[in-house]
């Protein structure tokens, strides 16, 4: 039990959440700086709290926080274990000084052409 409430204080602390009946989840750190570490801490706790009912989409909102060491490869590539993991589109909106403003996490390549333009439309190769 006290395992739980640390846990919960832990996330009440450093992250602000809200959720929807329809399945969108919105998340902002409520810290100015943030490590990848970090960030796989609070994704796990995500994961087993949404065991039973997983949401569609999920909106990261990191407009006010500094990744530590600009490691955003990494933060990519634990967002995609998240959609992957739980089925779920994820949005990343970040501050519109950076050089991606806001990006699409998408489960697998086939949703991703699902998503985008016509097959017409793209050039072949």
């Amino acid at each position: 039990m006290e395992s739980a409430l640390a846990e919960t204080r832990y996330m009440l602390k450093r992250w602000q959440l809200s959720a929807s009946a329809t399945g969108y989840i919105w998340i902002k750190p409520t810290v100015d700086r943030l490590s990848p570490e970090e960030l796989a801490g609070f994704l796990a706790l995500l994961r087993r709290a949404c065991e039973s009912q997983q949401p569609r989409m999920i909106m990261f909102d990191f407009h006010e926080v500094q990744i530590v060491g600009h490691q955003w490869t990494t933060v990519e590539s634990l967002l995609l274990d998240l959609a992957r993991s739980m089925h779920a589109r994820c949005r990343v909106v970040s501050s519109p000084q950076r050089p991606v403003s806001a990006f699409f996490v998408y489960q697998d390549a086939a949703e991703f052409g699902a998503a985008g333009p016509p097959q017409s439309a793209i050039p072949a190769a």
